[in-house]
């Protein structure tokens, strides 16, 4: 008769504190690397005129 094995597995608290804190660490790169695009993205626009604007569909109201 073959001995049931477990199903899952035990993760330590230290495991899981280190896996909560590269989780946490990634999340932060990731908002820093949205945030760094949007203020390229609104610098490069801030750069163009009101006719470079209008012709890629943006208006200044």
């Amino acid at each position: 008769m073959m001995a049931a094995s477990r199903s899952t597995y035990f993760v330590s608290p230290r495991q899981r504190l280190v896996s909560r804190l590269w989780q946490a660490v990634r999340e932060a790169k990731q908002a820093y690397v949205r945030w760094y695009n949007r203020r390229a993205a609104c610098h490069y626009l801030s750069s163009l005129d009101d006719r470079m604007l209008r012709d890629i569909g943006i208006s200044l109201l």
